[in-house]
């Protein structure tokens, strides 16, 4: 009994270390993230959404790439609709 109630002690506090000790993370993956793919007419394609991985610049910058998954080839011309918001606020 008195093992138990000691892991379970143990935990709650290795749990709660790993969530102070952790320093706050901004974006949306290590540099880049594949969405699921989708159909296009007769392909299926997905999107590629990275952005740049040096952290001391004061430039950010964010790549879109739409890509053909069953030879991994870039779709050229393609026009992208982007909006940012938040909260119901949209930034643009």
């Amino acid at each position: 009994m008195f093992d138990k109630k000691f892991r379970a002690f143990a935990s709650s506090i290795l749990i709660l270390t790993v969530f102070f000790v952790i320093p706050d993370s901004y974006g949306h993956g290590l540099g880049y993230e594949i969405l699921p793919p989708v159909d296009l007419g007769s392909k299926q394609v997905a999107l590629e959404i990275s952005s740049n991985m040096i952290v001391d610049t004061d430039t950010r910058e964010i790549s879109f790439t739409l890509f053909d998954t069953s030879d991994g080839v870039t779709i050229n011309d393609v026009t992208f609709f982007i909006m940012a918001k938040k909260q119901n606020e949209t930034f643009f």
